[in-house]
């Protein structure tokens, strides 16, 4: 990974310019603490209260690191134990100009969603843990594509719904 060249506030600020729909404009202490150790390639362990941001640090990291290397494609897996969340959090990104997919049974999942994430097309890949565990030909087909990915970053969302670790 390149060296950071930048403080992560001056590569977000950069980064967000680029996202015109991105709704937030400078991080707070945590997030900028939390992208700062990720960006070091460090493992990172951060728990959160609700409302605390959670959510931005893991949606914009993979455009901070290409903002570092342009050359590269990066991607994020979140893993979400709610589907009904899944497909909000789809909405809500997109919304923001970020290229995200859930990976939902293909009954669910919009026209061209499963081809387009096969493809490489989102940087952000939602997911629930059972379709990453589905044995079955779409599980086998998630499988396949994600590992042609370059992740960088996995995250499990909303861990305290988890009944048994």
């Amino acid at each position: 990974m390149a060296e950071i060249r930048a403080t992560t506030a001056e590569l977000f600020s950069r980064t967000v310019n680029r996202l015109p729909h991105f709704p937030v404009s400078s991080l707070r202490p945590t997030q900028e603490r939390t992208l700062t150790i990720l960006l070091q390639g460090q493992d990172c362990l951060a728990i959160l209260p609700t409302g605390a941001g959670k959510s931005l640090i893991y949606s914009i990291f993979p455009y901070l690191l290409m903002e570092m290397e342009p050359e590269m494609k990066y991607y994020c897996l979140v893993i979400s134990p709610l589907k009904a969340l899944i497909a909000d959090q789809v909405k809500a990104f997109r919304d923001q100009g970020l290229s995200c997919v859930g990976l939902l049974p293909k009954e669910e999942m919009p026209d061209g969603d499963l081809e387009g994430f096969c493809q490489g097309e989102y940087n952000l890949v939602i997911s629930s843990p059972e379709a990453l565990l589905d044995d079955g030909e779409l599980g086998m087909q998630y499988e396949h594509c994600l590992k042609k990915l370059n992740i960088c970053l996995i995250t499990y969302d909303e861990a305290h719904v988890i009944r048994e670790w």
